[in-house]
């Protein structure tokens, strides 16, 4: 499955997360089809980390490959699929190939980052004619809570990502001990708007500030210090 959507990003502070998504409860429906859960994900980048690079240098055009999974919200107990997918940014625009991931979960959760099994991520994106830069491998792993919301008059999708997390570094030695936890939260829209809708508007009065957000970047920066990074 392919689609192309706007993305919206806005930044708070985590400790501000939960009273967000309490006002949204109040202002929106609660997704249907998407319950409130625990992300969790592998993060796949070339050798010389050319995916990290566009999103440190802001560049138009960027790339995620990564293989995303799911948890209870309250457990944090796995679910029993995951899948593979590739993520292409233009500006606002978003387009995102999902497959069914060639991995287990059970094996997912446990596997070493450096385990060679992680390659056959290569052959069947090239199976499926997506071109890639070079070989991909796992760099990191990232999970985070999420609530899920709809409004109903642009039918405009929002989730709040709060306890943003990096729980596995692969490569050189983490700035700090792992798991290593963001201060911010980020609320996201996606849709057909440019802009807020209408009943969101307050969102920008509520201390959320608009703006590009890579949970992969800065986690990544949260783990490697920002010598790495730039």
């Amino acid at each position: 499955m392919s689609i192309w959507e706007q993305e919206l990003k806005f930044t708070t502070a985590n400790t501000q997360a939960r009273k967000l998504a309490a006002w949204l409860h109040c202002r929106c429906a609660r997704d249907g089809l998407f319950p409130d859960g625990r992300v969790a994900s592998v993060y796949f980048d070339t050798q010389d980390r050319g995916f990290l690079a566009a999103k440190t240098n802001s560049d138009f055009l960027k790339t995620k490959v990564r293989v995303r999974w799911y948890r209870d919200f309250h457990t944090g107990a796995p679910g029993a699929r995951a899948f593979l997918e590739v993520k292409w940014r233009e500006g606002a625009t978003r387009r995102k190939l999902r497959l069914e991931s060639p991995f287990p979960v059970g094996w997912i959760e446990r596997a070493d980052l450096r385990h060679p099994r992680w390659l056959e991520v290569n052959d069947l994106l090239t199976a499926r004619g997506v071109a890639l830069p070079g070989t991909v491998r796992p760099l990191i792993a990232i999970a985070y809570r999420r609530q899920r919301f709809v409004e109903r008059a642009t039918t405009t999708r929002v989730s709040v990502d709060f306890d943003i997390c990096a729980e596995r570094h692969v490569g050189v030695r983490p700035a700090q001990p792992w798991p290593a936890y963001l201060p911010q939260a980020v609320v996201e829209l996606k849709g057909h708007l440019p802009e807020l809708p209408p009943a969101l508007a307050p969102l920008t009065d509520m201390g959320c500030v608009r703006g590009s957000f890579s949970k992969y970047r800065e986690c990544c920066r949260r783990m490697l210090g920002d010598a790495d990074i730039n």
